[in-house]
């Protein structure tokens, strides 16, 4: 996946529960923090951000509901579901 359609996958699951612009900003900041690079996210890149974003979310949303919304992150941009728990 491209590196916007990645954050555009991931804004768009996070944007219910935070707001469009702060989930937007969010992705952004975080996207800048993994990345090696202005290309795409390698696939080590992707399971970071999620992991982090998730570790974010637990302050707003509770620890079960990151989970689900983790889980929710990795399957819409394409990763498996074997390390959702780690929220």
């Amino acid at each position: 996946m491209t590196r916007d359609a990645v954050t555009g996958s991931l804004v768009a699951v996070l944007a219910p529960f935070l707001g469009e612009n702060m989930a937007s900003a969010s992705v952004q900041a975080q996207a800048q923090k993994v990345a090696t690079g202005a290309g795409p996210l390698a696939p080590p890149e992707v399971e970071a951000l999620v992991d982090k974003l998730g570790r974010g979310l637990v302050v707003f949303l509770g620890r079960a509901k990151t989970e689900a919304v983790v889980a929710e992150m990795r399957s819409a941009v394409g990763l498996s579901r074997d390390a959702a728990g780690r929220a």
